[in-house]
């Protein structure tokens, strides 16, 4: 999950997103998605083909928490995950 991790602490330490945390999971960038307004980090699986097999681990270990409210997925990262993401990354 190298490229993963990567992608994540860049979006991380992007400008005004110290403080984002949540991302949602689409197949590809033409999918429609409403968030409500909220701002989330998009991740697609066209990019990284075993994405949800990524998601589904990192939600068995506690790094991340299930925030899917409809057929979407929505998750939030954990601070100790974002900690991590952001010293080794």
């Amino acid at each position: 999950m190298p490229k993963l991790f990567q992608e994540m602490a860049k979006g991380l330490r992007g400008d005004g997103n110290e403080l984002l945390r949540e991302f949602v999971v689409l197949p590809k960038p033409s999918t429609p998605f409403e968030g409500g307004g909220k701002r989330r980090f998009t991740y697609y699986e066209i990019d990284y083909p075993s994405l949800r097999d990524y998601v589904d681990l990192l939600n068995g270990e506690g790094y991340l928490e299930d925030r899917t409210a409809g057929s979407t997925p929505i998750f939030k990262m954990r601070e100790p995950f974002v900690r991590l993401l952001k010293e080794h990354a």
